[in-house]
């Protein structure tokens, strides 16, 4: 089951910030750093943690709200793109892969997985940060970075939904464009995926009921196959 941990802040002065840990089976395997869409205030984090932890990976949930103002933080809802310092956001995140990583022995190799601004931040992770491989659903903001996407530093899978007002369909298609001219990268777009809200686990089966139409409920679970399988083929390459 998934329990409540604390990460040492490494900046310099006393802080530190919330996670939810789950870990496998399997003492050596890969890691997985959850960053939904709510930051870590997701009321079932801990679900997600234990959801990927079924799926062979050590899971870590880091509540990445912790700098936002007291009533920002205390919303029940994902904060909007001007609450949240991006670069900052990102150094957080880098602390909680860089403390899986080096989890109870010899480093492991770890991704992140992302939705909405999580997904921002893990595609930025993976061009700045420490990371193995990095999944992404519908990352906001994205356009404001597309000119860092040539320098990504490890494997992205990114899914989009063509359907979301959130990202344009010429932000969605200069990406694809981008990540296409990669080996190591890929952009899986959908006429519709099932609306998910930041309470609902990242990578179980949706509730069909829940979705626009049975197609949306059928897309979400592609992805999130190819997720899982992304995930497999990068981080287990080579892991004892």
């Amino acid at each position: 089951m998934a329990h409540r941990i604390e990460l040492p802040h490494l900046s310099g002065r006393p802080a530190v910030f919330g996670a939810w840990l789950a870990l496998a089976a399997e003492p050596r395997a890969p890691g997985v750093v959850v960053v939904p869409e709510a930051l870590g205030r997701d009321e079932d984090l801990a679900v997600q943690c234990q959801h990927w932890a079924s799926q062979g990976f050590h899971a870590l949930g880091p509540d990445l709200s912790w700098r936002l103002p007291a009533t920002a933080a205390s919303a029940a809802m994902a904060p909007s793109a001007p609450d949240v310092d991006i670069d900052q956001g990102v150094n957080d995140l880098q602390i909680a892969i860089d403390w899986l990583r080096h989890l109870d022995g010899p480093p492991r190799p770890v991704g992140c997985v992302g939705h909405g601004l999580g997904g921002l931040l893990s595609v930025r992770a993976a061009v700045y940060g420490r990371l193995d491989a990095a999944v992404a659903y519908a990352p906001l903001g994205i356009e404001r970075h597309l000119d860092e996407i040539p320098a990504l530093a490890c494997p992205v899978l990114i899914h989009l939904n063509e359907s979301d007002p959130r990202l344009p369909a010429a932000t969605q298609t200069r990406l694809a464009r981008l990540l296409s001219a990669r080996a190591d990268a890929a952009c899986h777009r959908y006429p519709a995926l099932a609306s998910r809200r930041s309470s609902e686990p990242a990578s179980a089966a949706p509730d069909p009921a829940s979705a626009h139409d049975h197609g949306a409920a059928a897309a979400t679970v592609l992805a999130q196959t190819r997720s899982l399988d992304f995930l497999h083929r990068h981080l287990r390459s080579g892991n004892t």
